[in-house]
């Protein structure tokens, strides 16, 4: 049996301007670049990585212990500045600027940018004042965005104003490059992204004790009227404070940096250009099993699970043109130039899936769900929009089980068109089910006997886009 464990997750990153400072053990986890403070350490050898939790599968002391050495004591902020935008291209380039304005007056060496996932930001710090006035600055600079973006970039009127909610708590932290566990992080998430209100700053119970024995953090918050209030995660109560974001003290124009500053960070970030729309197959994945393995065998244990998944479908999407976007906590977000190419790779690793859980135990298995969409995507670094990925996504995280792989209606008819697979399918009874965003889907079980029994799902969404077809859903034993 294999042990180590959870939601650790290596993350092809490409911010601009964050500060990381590493807290990893360079003969651990392998080969560690130190770049500057302008930039996070990089664990550039994730192969070693997984080859050394391998070596400690079954002891749960020595990943215990490794897994202390990797955490870091701190607080995590999770800052969401929504822009609400139409024009998806448009907000594409509105984010690229929100980030090169936080790149250049928010994050420094006090405050280190984890990741940004489009407009939601992972900060961490070790001090509870500098945290404080990093969301504090938040608010300030979202009121100033849309003149400031005016003035800069003359091409963008009507700016939408910047939606600012924000989660904060303190605690460990297991720093990782381009992202971060641990129950800090967990809290700070419910706080920022479900509790908070539009204009509303969260403190978690550990950080408001923090920052009450720190005199400067104490300072910053004695102006907010907070409220106390009370919540439940996973049956446990979680206590809280929160207050209304107040911009005072705007930054003066003069303070805010012009084009011959912004234009470096635009460039590093990959934003200084207008978005590319593609016409592509999109693939996004999830694993399931998070807290229950978590809990039960501790965070390397989902660590090495995520990495392996990534081994074997980086290692096959290269065979066929496929490209990774981004890693997204345990998703794989990738594209593909055809239809085919995404689905012969997704048998392919879905083989190699069933082979690495042949002889393991339900809790050491790679436990995952897949999806499949076609269309027009917008593609800028390590960002992605469009209808197509969005539907991925959702199919993918929301409606797909263990070992199902979702496709699109488009994508169906992309594959039937060329490869006539149909006359392999045998059809089930009707079967329904709910989709949050298109309503009542209509499904159906299909099997298909190549090399072993396949399983396979088709699925009818009442909104003409939704036609969703599940295939290769795998029979996995146990």
């Amino acid at each position: 049996a294999e042990c180590a464990g959870s939601r650790v997750f290596w993350t092809a990153y490409q911010a601009m301007g964050s500060s990381w400072s590493s807290c990893c053990d360079a003969s651990v986890v392998g080969s560690i670049e130190q770049t500057s403070s302008q930039a996070p350490s990089k664990i550039t050898d994730l192969d070693a990585l997984r080859e050394q939790l391998a070596t400690m599968e079954s002891d749960r002391e020595a990943q215990d212990q490794l897994f202390q050495s990797l955490q870091s004591s701190g607080s995590i902020m999770i800052a969401t500045l929504s822009i609400h935008e139409q024009d998806q291209a448009r907000q594409m380039k509105m984010v690229g600027y929100l980030r090169a304005l936080l790149a250049l007056r928010v994050w420094t060496e006090d405050v280190m940018l984890v990741k940004p996932d489009e407009c939601k930001f992972f900060v961490f710090s070790a001090s509870p004042s500098a945290l404080l006035a990093a969301a504090l600055q938040l608010a300030s600079l979202a009121e100033s965005f849309p003149s400031w973006l005016t003035s800069v970039a003359p091409e963008f009127t009507d700016v939408p104003l910047p939606i600012v909610k924000i989660g904060i708590e303190a605690g460990e932290v297991l720093l990782l490059p381009g992202d971060c566990y641990g129950d800090p992080v967990n809290v700070a998430s419910k706080l920022g992204e479900d509790l908070a209100e539009d204009g509303q700053l969260c403190l978690g119970a550990k950080f408001a004790d923090l920052a009450g024995g720190d005199m400067e953090a104490a300072r910053l918050l004695k102006p907010l009227e907070r409220v106390e209030a009370c919540t439940e995660i996973s049956n446990v109560k979680l206590q809280y404070s929160k207050a209304r974001l107040c911009a005072t003290g705007l930054p003066a124009a003069s303070s805010l940096p012009g084009c011959m500053e912004l234009e470096p960070a635009l460039e590093s970030s990959g934003f200084r250009e207008d978005p590319c729309s593609e016409s592509r197959a999109v693939f996004v994945s999830d694993m399931s099993g998070f807290t229950s393995l978590t809990k039960k065998c501790g965070i390397l244990h989902y660590l090495r699970l995520v990495l392996n998944v990534r081994s074997i479908f980086k290692a096959l999407m290269q065979d066929y043109g496929g490209q990774i976007v981004k890693y997204d906590g345990d998703n794989i977000i990738a594209t593909f130039p055809t239809c085919h190419d995404a689905l012969k790779c997704t048998e392919k690793a879905w083989d190699k899936v069933v082979e690495y859980n042949s002889s393991r135990e339900k809790d050491f298995q790679i436990r995952m769900g897949c999806a499949l969409s076609y269309g027009d995507v917008l593609l800028q670094g390590a960002e992605i929009m469009g209808d197509a990925f969005e539907l991925a996504f959702h199919l993918a995280e929301e409606v797909s089980e263990v070992t199902e792989v979702l496709v699109t209606q488009r994508f169906k008819e992309r594959i039937l068109a060329d490869d006539h697979l149909s006359a392999k399918f045998r059809v089930s009874d009707e079967r329904l089910a709910e989709h949050k965003l298109h309503g009542r889907l209509s499904q159906h079980h299909i099997r298909l006997k190549s090399g072993g029994w396949r399983s396979f799902l088709e699925s009818r969404c009442r909104h003409p886009f939704c036609f969703c077809w599940l295939i290769a859903h795998l029979a996995i034993s146990g």
